[in-house]
């Protein structure tokens, strides 16, 4: 399981560097939220080089945050070795929308 987070790290690690050198966005992120879990960072200046396989995640007051399936993949794995799931994710799941309610 050791071996499993250290290649965990190290792929994150490299995701970064990785995202900088195929977009050309050298203000590009990879960040974590205990609220939404991993995400790649990208200022409004630099929207236009985003790769098509980025998802849009949800929108900042400096750029946008996105996922790719292969970052969703790695952090489902992170989160089910941690034992963890970010606290979004379980918000919507274990409290279901009442009828009626806003």
């Amino acid at each position: 399981m050791r071996s499993l987070t250290t290649d965990n790290k190290s792929w994150l690690a490299e995701l970064e560097p990785h995202g900088q050198e195929r977009s050309g966005i050298r203000s590009l992120k990879v960040r974590y939220t205990s609220v939404f879990g991993y995400y790649i960072e990208v200022t409004k200046a630099n929207l236009a080089s985003v790769p098509a396989d980025y998802i849009r995640k949800q929108p900042t007051a400096g750029g946008e945050r996105y996922v790719t399936e292969e970052l969703k993949l790695k952090e489902k794995e992170i989160f089910l070795r941690r034992g963890k799931v970010p606290r979004a994710r379980t918000r919507a799941v274990h409290r279901p929308r009442r009828l009626g309610a806003r």
